[in-house]
């Protein structure tokens, strides 16, 4: 019956979520609302969070909820990891990416290094505590309760690429220029592929950071501004994103070997 629960429980809050972040799309697409309101989207996972954390804990569950965006407390190779190692990934798909289309790639084409952090600072406010209560405070450790890490984590991916659907049909987008380029199938496909790949690797945080959702919105925030904003995978070729993924999975299989299912944490954490 628990079981059953958890489950429903999950449909339930990837729907709010997902009916929030397609409200401020319509809005915008109906002229209601300007063009950048579609930032409004991305607080929506967190916002659902919040309200099912109350709805099912009352003000206790929510007050747990919050706290864990200000645990810090992680080994230092936790904080390292979070906010530079998409760096390494993000370099050497660029460097694949010129190999394949001839556009080669050159390290003193990059902006000052100090550009990017008001991009993680921004990214990491808006993203990643837009995102991060959701998808790791709330829906993580419920999939834990009968999973372990990875396939929480691949769950987690799953809904996480489910949820960006949206901004594939919507005017102006990052992602509607990949569908124009790769495919609308192609593109979902190989984005949601994304989503899952990189969320091993939040779960890898997440469980030698004993579930600080700071740690994951750090990562989210540096990760966004490491691939899109200083060394742009794209670059206007959706090629570009194809290749990272594929270097981003490697990356996750990695982690998988050297750590496991559990990928370094307790059977039983949650």
């Amino acid at each position: 019956m628990r079981s059953e629960f958890r489950t429903l429980d999950i449909v339930k809050y990837l729907a709010l979520a997902m009916i929030l972040s397609a409200l401020p799309i319509s809005l915008v697409l109906i002229g209601v609302l300007p063009s950048g309101a579609i930032q409004l989207g991305a607080l929506s996972p967190s916002i659902a969070a919040f309200v099912f954390a109350f709805a099912n804990g009352g003000k206790d569950a929510l007050y747990s909820l919050l706290k864990r965006g200000i645990a810090w407390r992680a080994p230092t190779h936790i904080w390292f990891f979070a906010l530079f190692f998409l760096l390494i990934p993000a370099i050497v798909s660029v460097y694949l990416t010129g190999l394949i289309t001839g556009n080669a790639f050159s390290l003193e084409s990059l902006p000052p290094l100090v550009s990017v952090i008001p991009m993680i600072v921004v990214l990491t406010i808006l993203a990643g505590f837009g995102e991060e209560y959701g998808w790791r405070g709330y829906l993580m450790p419920k999939l834990m309760n009968g999973h372990n890490a990875v396939v929480a984590s691949l769950i987690v991916g799953l809904a996480w690429g489910v949820w960006h659907m949206p901004l594939f049909f919507t005017p102006g987008s990052v992602q509607q220029e990949w569908a124009a380029q790769a495919g609308m199938f192609s593109a979902i496909a190989g984005y949601t592929l994304f989503c899952i790949v990189w969320s091993v690797q939040y779960a890898w945080i997440y469980v030698h950071s004993k579930g600080s959702v700071l740690l994951a919105a750090i990562f989210h925030g540096a990760g966004n501004a490491w691939i899109g904003g200083y060394i742009d995978v794209y670059r206007g070729d959706v090629t570009g994103v194809f290749v990272f993924t594929v270097v981003m999975a490697v990356c996750s299989l990695l982690l998988y070997l050297a750590f496991g299912r559990h990928l370094g944490g307790r059977k039983d954490q949650s």
